[in-house]
């Protein structure tokens, strides 16, 4: 009976502690099916160690902590587990195989001590789903992370807290997530929140430890500063370790690579790994700089000493279109497999936006690519005689690529070989389109050079025919000009080819057949000789010289005299100065003018009239400038100009004749602008006192600021308009039609930059800035330089018209109207 009660007892006892948890080992939660449940535990309580359970906990998480005696706890894996307390000591582990949620809450887990080498959270081989609530920090000390993430383990970080993780020693080989010394990193999910990663000696940021590639790295959202130390990148690899694969679709990230390492991408010797941005994120990043003979790490690409580059793509989809900030050093990734354009519907900018080429990537990315910057071509020809060419390629620049350079035409009259080397053909216009190709980042750019192309001009001969003296051949030579902007390319008399330098030269437009040639072929009174010049447009002149007998004509053009009847001349008078100039009081309203020749066969022509030598001319003197030309023409035909400028002064203003003998006071007078323009319409009449009356064949009106021009009663619109000079106050019109209206011909030279009007047997060349006009060869000075206005139109000064082209100018000044009559 005593048995059988005892045996009662102990079945009754066995009921009651079955329904009693045992001592230490808390079950929390209700069935699995329940709603997830929050349990806090205190890091600086003891370490906390999340492990799986087993036996009849098995499916749940077994969390110890405390310490002394340590406690575990069970969860269920849907639970949260909440960590939260500061420590210098304590550290977090979670077992390999565990799948937990965690959250730390205002969590400060730091060990400074160097003695051992232990991470402060340690989650290798598990998957943790990391919320961040408030601010937390994680510093591990020697070779470790300050959250260990290696290879095989998983971790997925959401906000809205905090979290800065980093190594507390300089040489810790480790990431400040992921990897330690000579660990890859695992799978590093960001999702949300504000991390800061930062890595020790040959770590990354955020990816691998010293010698570790950079594992998967998927950036979503939040804000991620990842900074890698010496040799290890930003996020990507540690030293020896490519970038691995990196994918940013959101957030804002900025990547900062240790000295020799990648922003993003690989560390010192490694490569970039697969690295693809997209969505709307905002990523900055900057390669470490030089270190010993070491180059840097680009911006995004491999470490330095790697040639292996990886790929980069940027990619958004027109709604949410990412911006890459390459601050330094640029790219070196290459491009995916099978994709055309790396980087479309997205903005790259920074100093270092370029790509291993050198070529410069910023800017914004369209659907197929970014835009070049506008190609230039600088001096191209607008106008090209059939046979010139021109090196169209040495004239390009611009744009943003290495691509080639092609050519294409429209319309006629040019050939363009690949080489982009152009040649005249055929008159007519060609539009030639030059294209600089596209590459990986920019589509292709074009522009358009319009070329006329033009006959030549023939050259014209001067003189077509010249006597030449046997008496003295050794004292003689003869020299010719031409015309047009051709130049000689052979001399030929009968079969023989004279020899440049020997029998001839060539000094611009100027031939001269030597001496020694002429002597040497011992002609005879009578004879003729006819010499082809060959010019370099295929064209051929003859020049005709006539073998006479006869004294040498002389060559003499010298003034051996020239006196005026007031003023000074300055300088003094000497036969090889050519220019001077002289200033006298306003009541000197004339001069005279004496000129002797220094040969008595030499002509003298004083502005446009022909004097004889010694006699002494008056010459009316207007107020302000005069100009007063003296022509001394050689028996031999040659010929040289003396220019005298006259500046008599304004009318006192004081208006008695009392004072004012002072020579400053009468320096001080000034004219206006009217009475200057009045005195050069009077000059240019002046000069044509001498010419006999005659009913003009031409009359041409034209306003100073109007377009509208009358010709005979004809009515035509100019493109741009007669004006006054406001610096010199002299009237200038457009050259081309009033030249061609009295019945000149003008040619553009664009290689001199000259104008070329003929008339008969005149040829007056003008240059364009210069106030040098030769004159049949000969050169006087105009006080106002041609000028070229737009649209491209040559204007000169109204004298130019008067006296070159002997025509009649009168001037209005109270309509501001101005009559040419020829």
């Amino acid at each position: 009976m005593k048995m059988k009660q005892r045996l009662a007892l102990v079945i009754i006892l066995a009921l009651v502690l079955s329904v009693i948890a045992p001592a230490g080992l808390p079950v929390y939660g209700d069935a699995g099916g329940s709603a997830a449940a929050n349990h806090t535990f205190h890091i600086n309580e003891g370490n906390i160690t999340i492990a799986s359970g087993t036996g009849e906990h098995a499916g749940k998480i077994a969390v110890t902590h405390q310490s002394s005696p340590s406690v575990t706890a069970f969860v269920y894996a849907a639970d949260n587990i909440i960590i939260t307390g500061t420590t210098t000591t304590n550290r977090v582990v979670v077992n390999s195989g565990v799948t937990a949620n965690i959250t730390l809450s205002d969590a400060n887990i730091s060990r400074t001590s160097f003695s051992l080498s232990i991470c402060v959270f340690d989650m290798s081989g598990a998957i943790v789903n990391l919320t961040l609530v408030g601010d937390n920090f994680l510093r591990s000390n020697s070779l470790q992370p300050g959250l260990k993430v290696p290879e095989g383990a998983t971790l997925t970080i959401k906000g809205p807290g905090s979290l800065k993780a980093e190594n507390a020693f300089t040489g810790s080989s480790s990431a400040g997530i992921g990897g330690s010394n000579n660990q890859a990193g695992g799978i590093i999910n960001i999702i949300g929140g504000t991390i800061t990663a930062m890595g020790g000696n040959s770590g990354a940021g955020l990816g691998g430890g010293g010698l570790g590639n950079g594992g998967t790295i998927n950036i979503s959202g939040g804000t991620v500063t990842a900074i890698g130390g010496d040799y290890g990148a930003g996020i990507g690899g540690g030293t020896g370790g490519s970038g691995g694969i990196i994918n940013i679709t959101g957030g804002t990230v900025s990547a900062a690579g240790g000295r020799a390492a990648a922003g993003i991408g690989g560390g010192l010797n490694g490569g970039s790994g697969t690295v693809s941005i997209s969505g709307n994120a905002r990523v900055t990043a900057t390669g470490g700089g030089p270190i010993l003979e070491r180059q840097n790490g680009w911006d995004i690409g491999s470490g330095s000493d790697n040639t292996s580059n990886g790929t980069l793509r940027i990619q958004g989809d027109g709604n949410q279109n990412p911006t890459v900030i390459f601050t330094t050093y640029g790219v070196d990734a290459g491009i995916p497999e099978g994709v055309e354009k790396p980087y479309t519907y997205c903005t790259i900018e920074g100093a270092g936006a370029r790509d291993k080429n050198g070529v410069m990537i910023d800017g914004a990315y369209g659907p197929e690519a970014k835009d070049q910057a506008p190609l230039i071509v600088t001096g191209a020809p607008t106008s090209l005689i059939i046979g010139e060419t021109c090196n169209l390629s040495s004239l390009i620049s611009g744009g943003s690529t290495t691509g080639a350079i092609t050519y294409s035409v429209s319309g006629s009259g040019v050939d363009v070989s690949h080489e982009g080397i152009v040649t005249a053909v055929e008159a007519g216009t060609a539009a030639i389109t030059v294209t600089k190709e596209g590459d990986t980042y920019f589509s292709a750019v074009s522009t358009t050079v319009t070329v006329n192309i033009a006959a030549p001009v023939m050259p014209t001969i001067h003189p077509a025919s010249v006597n030449y003296d046997l008496t003295a051949p050794t004292d003689r030579f003869t020299t010719i000009t031409w015309g047009s902007a051709a130049s000689v390319t052979a001399v030929v008399h009968g079969s023989e080819n004279l020899v440049l330098g020997t029998d001839y030269t060539v000094n611009g437009n100027k031939l001269t057949l030597q001496a020694d040639y002429l002597e040497a072929l011992t002609l005879t009174a009578g004879e003729v000789m006819e010499f082809s010049i060959w010019f370099n447009n295929n064209s051929t002149e003859t020049l005709t010289v006539h073998v006479v007998k006869g004294s040498i004509p002389s060559d003499n053009a010298n003034l051996k005299s020239l006196t005026i009847s007031a003023g000074t001349l300055n300088p003094g008078f000497s036969e090889n100065a050519l220019q001077y100039s002289v200033n006298v009081d306003n009541r000197v309203t004339s001069i005279k003018l004496t000129t002797v020749t220094a040969d008595s066969n030499a002509t003298v022509t004083i502005n446009g009239t022909k004097v004889i030598s010694g006699n002494v001319i008056p010459i009316s003197l207007n107020t302000g400038n005069n100009m007063i030309t003296i022509l001394i023409t050689a028996e031999n035909g040659s010929t040289k100009t003396y220019a005298i400028h006259m500046n008599r002064a304004a009318a006192s203003g004081g208006g008695g004749s009392g004072g004012g003998t002072s020579g400053s006071n009468r320096d001080k007078q000034q004219q206006t602008n009217e009475t200057e323009k009045t005195e050069e319409i009077k000059e240019i009449e002046g000069s044509k006192d001498t010419q006999e009356a005659s009913p003009p064949q031409k009359r041409i009106l034209l306003t100073i600021g109007k377009r509208e021009i009358v010709l005979n009663n004809e009515t035509h619109q100019l493109d741009a308009m007669p004006f006054i000079d406001g610096e010199t106050n002299r009237i200038l019109v457009p050259l081309k039609f009033i030249s061609e209206a009295l019945g000149a011909t003008v040619a553009w030279l664009p290689e001199t930059r000259q104008v070329l009007i003929t008339e008969g047997d005149t040829e007056i060349l003008l240059t364009i800035g210069s106030k040098e006009v030769l004159v049949n060869g000969e050169m006087i000075l105009i006080d106002t330089e041609p000028r070229i206005i737009p649209p491209g139109r040559t204007f000169v000064p109204l004298r130019v018209i008067g006296e070159l082209l002997g025509a009649t100018v009168t001037y209005d000044e109270g309509t501001r109207e101005i009559r040419i009559e020829k």
